[in-house]
């Protein structure tokens, strides 16, 4: 295992230099060639099917399952060593003659079952030349055949397992490995997200100015969508046009309409409740023209005063079901009904006209507006409320290939009570699979979100872990953290610097297993884990005393991370320089040249590779996250509100909780 210690460009040249030097130095950081054996990936490929569903983690207590799924095993085409050309000289043998390999557990494995994983392996080579054995820190005394077990606490998470062999020549050969434990995995997929989705993966809190603010002037809360539907209604078109008839004294009358029913503006406000919304509203006045003839033709109106409308909504979602909305209940009333008409139309004629036109509004006509209003509340509010959603996907940066990543997300669960509502989603993020691998998916984690109960604010929208880790775990899916940081190794170099002209640099970096987003420690939003990253190094030298220089090396890393919502309504991390944790594992080196560079001045310049190109994958996954928003697209431009009008986040701040 070699420590970090120098920046980029002291590297390279520390690793440059060690190729033209007379002979390698061999020493306490020197390491070994170690050449472990994979074994195929038997795991069945997540996307040949349905996924089966997966046990929830939402319990208050998880109980770890009994590990019933093989570890995933490295597929072949993974870690093969390449087969030297013949004129490349093999690593001279001037380390260590001890080996060390862990059998147990594998390689980037996905564990689950009981937290204590024992770690198995073997030193291999001449016993009588063994001074010192640790695993992860402890002195372990291997069987006279060199098989040591060491049982270790899996957490949750990533986990790494290091081996340190020291002989008595005081040689170090290094093993550092990883592997990913917990109750529970989600699953990959590129078309059934619906299978792999993270239960209550988001939730939003609509607080009262989400459902009625009291402002009018702009379309952000569902009061200001309510009362544009109501002023929309067509009431005249519930009105008949003979609005009443009879005969009085052998004389016929009847009553007309004589123009369009107008009213004042309906004004509404609502208010969370128990298992909905409540409602209430006025008009201040209403009018209708009307025509009466009884013998002569006389013109009037039916004046109206304040009609009133409250009543109830019911919001709620059940499991696997459509949002449901409805109106229980719903009143209109008016403070009085005057008809007016002019003067040509006898006493009693007049007086039935007038009592059968009263009664005609407050009874049949305010039941029709009743059944208009319950009628036409329903569908708004359920546009309102399905409108919660992620956006169907974002591209990741172009350098990491612009590749495309989905967003599944459909409301599961729905509950208001008096100071709001809570939408929780069920999301999946997902992509094409870009990887030869039948790895479980990404890490699962159990979780508790109850939100605030009151907030002088709209809205707030709580991300789970386990929603974050899909989508990275999705990018790595995809092969987009498989990168060729050559060019950007080389971006670092200045002419001029070296001694030497480099004719050829290529470094690609591949995790073996997905990044995973952990609590924050240290003052971090996140801690980011990366386990196995499988570097290749190849460095071509020109000049006669030049050569190929050739090494893999793994790398398990932790470091910082820290979370911002942009302008855009998108989640940006970024990740701190200084690395929390780093192990490495020097796997094999050579040499074409005359000069053999020391194996562990090359392990140092990999692992300063490694740990400055870090920063350069995870993040780009977390830049564009977007925030679930209110997409109102389903209600079409209708109730004067513009088409594709959506309602997001707008001054917001972030707090990250345990597990959300």
């Amino acid at each position: 295992m070699f420590v970090r210690r120098t920046p980029l460009l002291l590297a390279l040249a520390f690793l440059f230099a060690a190729c033209s030097s007379s002979a390698p130095a061999v020493g306490e950081d020197a390491s070994p060639t170690v050449d472990q054996a994979t074994t195929p990936d038997t795991s069945p490929e997540r996307d040949a099917g349905p996924m089966p569903d997966l046990p929830s983690v939402d319990a208050a207590q998880d109980s770890l399952s009994p590990d019933v799924l093989s570890p995933d095993i490295l597929a072949p085409d993974t870690l093969s060593p390449d087969v030297l050309p013949p004129d490349v000289m093999p690593t001279p043998d001037l380390v260590s003659p001890l080996s060390v390999v862990v059998t147990y557990p594998p390689r980037a494995s996905m564990l689950t079952g009981a937290s204590t994983v024992v770690v198995t392996g073997k030193v291999v080579g001449p016993l009588s030349s063994l001074d010192s054995l640790t695993v992860n820190g402890k002195a372990v005394n291997p069987s006279a055949s060199g098989t040591f077990s060491v049982p270790m606490s899996a957490a949750w998470g990533l986990n790494i397992i290091t081996v340190e062999c020291v002989d008595k020549a005081a040689r170090h050969v290094n093993v550092a490995q990883s592997f990913h434990y917990s109750s529970t995995y989600r699953g990959m997929s590129s078309y059934s997200p619906t299978s792999i989705a993270v239960p209550k993966g988001a939730v939003a809190r609509l607080y009262k100015k989400a459902i009625d603010d009291g402002d009018r002037s702009t379309v952000n809360d569902l009061a200001t969508i309510l009362e544009k539907v109501f002023n929309n209604t067509d009431l005249d078109a519930l009105i008949p046009s003979t609005l009443a008839s009879g005969k009085v004294l052998f004389v016929n009358w009847n009553v007309t309409k004589n123009g369009t029913l107008t009213y004042a503006p309906i004004k509404l406000s609502l208010a969370p409740r128990s298992g909905g919304i409540s409602l209430s509203g006025s008009a201040a006045w209403l009018k209708l023209p009307l025509k009466a003839k009884a013998g002569v033709t006389v013109s009037g109106s039916v004046n109206i005063t304040n009609m009133k409308v409250s009543g109830d909504i019911n919001i709620s979602k059940t499991s696997g079901g459509p949002v449901s909305v409805s109106v229980p209940s719903l009143s209109v009333s008016f403070d009085s009904v005057k008809v007016s008409i002019g003067s040509g139309i006898g006493g009693k004629i007049l007086s039935a006209i007038v009592n059968a036109v009263v009664s005609l509004f407050k009874n049949s006509i305010r039941k029709k507006f009743e059944d208009e209003f319950k009628k036409a509340i329903p569908a708004p509010v359920k546009s309102f409320i399905s409108g919660f959603k992620f956006a169907t996907g974002f591209n990741l940066p172009a350098q990491l290939g612009g590749k495309r990543l989905n967003i599944y997300s459909s409301i599961d669960q729905i509950g208001f009570d008096s100071y709001g509502g809570n939408l929780w989603l069920r999301t999946a993020v997902y992509g094409s699979k870009g990887i030869a691998s039948g790895k479980r998916g990404s890490i699962a984690r159990s979780s508790t979100y109850k939100p605030l109960t009151y907030s002088s604010r709209a809205m707030r929208v709580a991300l789970r872990y386990d929603t974050l880790n899909q989508a990275v775990c999705a990018a790595w899916y995809t092969g987009a953290l498989k990168q060729d940081l050559s060019q950007l190794v080389l971006a670092q170099i200045k002419p001029g610097s070296l001694p030497f002209t480099i004719s050829g640099l290529k470094l690609t970096v591949e995790p073996l297993l997905p990044p995973i987003l952990m609590p924050g420690t240290q003052g971090h939003d996140f801690d980011v884990a990366a386990g196995d990253l499988y570097v290749k190094a190849e460095v071509t030298i020109a000049g006669a005393s030049g050569g190929k220089l050739s090494a893999n090396l793994y790398a398990s890393a932790v470091t910082g991370g820290d979370v911002r919502l942009t302008s855009q309504n998108e989640l940006e991390l970024t990740l701190s320089s200084k690395l929390k944790r780093f192990e490495a594992e020097l796997q094999n080196m050579s040499f074409s040249g005359s000069n053999f560079p020391s194996p562990g001045e090359v392990s140092k310049a990999l692992e300063d590779l490694v740990a400055k190109s870090l920063p350069n994958l995870v993040p780009s996954i977390i830049q564009k996250l977007p925030i679930p928003a209110v997409d109102l697209s389903a209600l079409g431009g209708s109730y004067g509100i513009p088409a594709g009008t959506v309602l997001k986040l707008k001054n917001g701040s972030l707090t990250l909780k345990s597990s959300y």
